[in-house]
């Protein structure tokens, strides 16, 4: 792996070569440092040129706001891109440098069917302006907490943390508080796949609204809040009717995250002390901190930036959010993987963090690695081994621009277990409402007793 060399924040030349020194935990940068949002850096810090070869462009602003009519879901804007190349069993080994082990991995386990196919790099991301303004503030306020658990301090609100990343903790809480909307309403459906291709569809309406994240929003006002959210299973059958209700929190080593249950059974709410770190989820394929690539408390591991390379990620992948009309959830699923022929691969610049746990805690994932798209700050895909060094797990998401706010997210994450076969993706939403990004209540809806109203009902 070849990975661009980092001194404190600044990246410098274009020869890659391997970094691997722990990076000191800096926190806020300069006002010099600040002053390159925009110019030679985009407004969210992602290197603003292209590459040398060409193969990247420059950024120009990504997909402008657009207006999407209620009801309706977003049109893939390249659409009319033709396939460049395809990565597959027999050529894999001539684009290892720009591959996960991961990726290399699912080759090797499914050499005729596991695929990538290789587009047009479309440098599509975008954010309000609000969110741009924002993180030039954060640059100089915001500090990671001194205690070793990795909170943050003087949070500004809205916009990315630390756009100059000088520490793997930096870059991850990017992805974890990025901006995505004030609120929603969607369905997080879930599959659990079996590895001849049988499945069970977990139906997940969720309502969510965001602390943090919102636009123009007052931290005075949040407090430690980042996220509020409460999801609600409808099938299968066996479970249909439980509900979680989840409260995140920005300084989780001051104030750890919170989550209660309902239980429709019994018909009562309880707090759920494990729902956190490596408790499992996802019949046992995922742990409670792995959704969305990563969305957990940091203190258990020691994170580390090694850096930024080229790789070959999923972005634009559109057609996991098309009407079911135009392609059905079982197209979308296959035995071993989801259906590769749907997604869309592209060479972006990511950024390389590496999280290992610290030798006084324990979590069944003893490492991660996460690649983290450098123009969105979204996780992209994730390397994960186990307590015996060995490569377990793989996260593999399909990047997207919802441009109504804009904001980016995945319209589907795989998680692939390397050893049993089985696999999870999330995202499945397309038999179901488009995501309303409208919705938005106050800390006196997110309570317990919404849960028991909710469930009585």
């Amino acid at each position: 792996m070849k990975i661009k060399t980092i001194i404190t924040s600044t990246i410098l030349g274009s020869s890659l070569i391997s970094f691997t020194a722990t990076m000191p935990a800096y926190g806020k940068v300069s006002q010099e440092e600040s002053a390159k949002l925009g110019q030679e850096l985009t407004p969210v810090g992602a290197e603003k040129a292209g590459n040398a070869a060409g193969t990247i462009p420059s950024w120009q602003g990504g997909i402008p706001q657009e207006t999407v009519p209620p009801g309706e879901r977003h049109k893939n804007k390249f659409a009319d891109d033709k396939v460049l190349f395809t990565i597959d069993a027999s050529n894999y080994s001539k684009y290892e440098e720009q591959l996960s082990e991961g990726a290399k991995a699912m080759f090797k386990k499914f050499p005729e069917t596991f695929k990538m196919p290789i587009y047009t790099t479309r440098r599509s991301a975008s954010y309000p302006q609000n969110v741009y303004d924002r993180t030039l503030q954060s640059a100089t306020q915001v500090e990671l907490s001194d205690d070793g658990n990795y909170g943050l301090q003087n949070v500004v609100g809205t916009g990315f943390p630390f756009p100059i990343p000088q520490n793997g903790a930096e870059a991850i809480w990017n992805h974890t508080i990025r901006y995505r909307g004030d609120g929603a309403i969607y369905y997080a459906n879930q599959a659990i796949v079996e590895p001849d291709g049988k499945y069970v569809l977990n139906v997940q309406y969720r309502e969510l609204t965001y602390g943090y994240g919102q636009l123009n929003s007052d931290p005075k006002e949040f407090g430690n809040i980042s996220v509020q959210a409460i999801q609600r299973t409808e099938a299968p059958a066996r479970i249909a009717g439980s509900m979680n209700l989840i409260l995140a929190t920005i300084n989780q080593a001051k104030e750890p995250a919170k989550a209660w249950i309902y239980n429709p059974g019994q018909r009562r709410v309880r707090r759920a002390p494990e729902y956190s770190y490596d408790a499992p989820s996802a019949d046992g394929l995922m742990t409670r901190d792995q959704t969305d690539g990563f969305g957990g408390s940091l203190d258990r591991y020691n994170w580390k930036l090694l850096g930024k390379r080229e790789m070959y990620i999923g972005y634009n992948g559109y057609n996991f959010q098309v009407d079911e009309s135009e392609i059905a959830t079982d197209a979308m699923i296959q035995p071993g993987h989801i259906n590769q022929d749907l997604c869309r691969y592209e060479l972006h610049r990511v950024w390389v963090v590496e999280a290992t746990v610290k030798p006084e805690e324990r979590h069944i994932y003893a490492k991660r690695v996460f690649y983290i798209d450098e123009d969105s700050w979204t996780i992209a895909q994730v390397d994960i081994y186990d307590n015996q060094g060995e490569l377990w797990r793989y996260q593999d998401g399909q990047i997207f621009n919802l441009y109504t706010l804009p904001i980016m997210t995945t319209t589907v994450q795989a998680t692939y277990d390397l050893q049993s076969g089985r696999y999870s993706v999330e995202g499945l939403d397309n038999a179901y409402k488009p995501r309303n990004f409208t919705f938005k209540k106050p800390a006196s809806y997110w309570t317990p007793n919404r849960l028991r109203s909710k469930g009585i009902r």
